[in-house]
C-alpha cells in the first residue's frame, strides 16, 4: 500500500473499511530479529531474569523467533555485590536513560516496593515504551 506505512498489509477493501490505525504509533510492527530489553532492577528477580536470559538465550529464541538481548540493567548502587555477575557496561543508576533510549525495545520494570516502581511504569507510558511490571 502507499501509504508510507512499512508495516501496512495488503488487505481487501470491505476489510479495510472494518480496520483502524493503531493508536499507538510505535515502531513494533518491524520485523524483529532480536529484541533489546532494558531492565530496571537487578535484585534477586531482575538478577534471576538477567541469569534466566543468559543461559537460555538459544532455547528461547526457537520458541520465540527472536533473540532477547538486555541491553541496559538500571541499579541503585553500581558497587554493590550481586548474586549474579552482572557486565559493568549494562549497569547504569539511571533508569530514565533506559526508558528513553531509541534502541530498548521493552523495558521491564523489576523493582521492590510500589512507590519506587511507579516512576519507571508511569514514564514508560507517557514515552510509550511497552513494559512489563509486577504491579
Amino acid at each position: 500500500m502507499g501509504d508510507g506505512n512499512p508495516c501496512a498489509r495488503q488487505v481487501s477493501k470491505t476489510a479495510k473499511k472494518k480496520l483502524s490505525r493503531a493508536s499507538f504509533p510505535g515502531n513494533l510492527c518491524r520485523l524483529m530479529q532480536q529484541v533489546n530489553v532494558g531492565v530496571i532492577g537487578a535484585g534477586t528477580v531482575g538478577g534471576g531474569v538477567f541469569q534466566a536470559i543468559q543461559r537460555n538465550a538459544a532455547l528461547m529464541a526457537s520458541r520465540l523467533g527472536v533473540r532477547l538481548r538486555i541491553a541496559k540493567i538500571a541499579v541503585r548502587d553500581l558497587g554493590k555485590q550481586r548474586r549474579v555477575a552482572i557486565p559493568a557496561q549494562l549497569l547504569t543508576q539511571r533508569w530514565e536513560s533506559i526508558v528513553q533510549d531509541p534502541a530498548i525495545d521493552v523495558v521491564v520494570e523489576l523493582i521492590g516496593g510500589t512507590s519506587v516502581a511507579r516512576s519507571p511504569a508511569g514514564r514508560d507510558l507517557a514515552w510509550r515504551t511497552p513494559s512489563a511490571s509486577p504491579i
